[in-house]
């Protein structure tokens, strides 16, 4: 069983083009994520400073970089 920090350390035990595919799905959908706390955080009952810590970990743990959420 892996342990889970970040994205990374599950590329790290998928080598075949097709679990790359699906990791780059997924961080696709993280990107979605953000960008929806960023726009109905108030919709959801969260105040900035709680979806902003949402924020941090999903780019934290996807790797996600200011540059791909434009």
């Amino acid at each position: 069983m892996i342990k889970l920090k970040t994205l990374k350390n599950l590329e790290r035990e998928f080598e075949f083009e097709q679990e790359a595919v699906w990791i780059e799905s997924l961080r696709a959908e993280a990107i979605k994520w953000i960008k929806e706390l960023l726009n109905n955080h108030l919709q959801m009952g969260l105040n900035k400073y709680e979806a902003e810590e949402r924020i941090d970990w999903i780019k934290h743990f996807f790797n996600i970089t200011d540059e791909e959420l434009k």
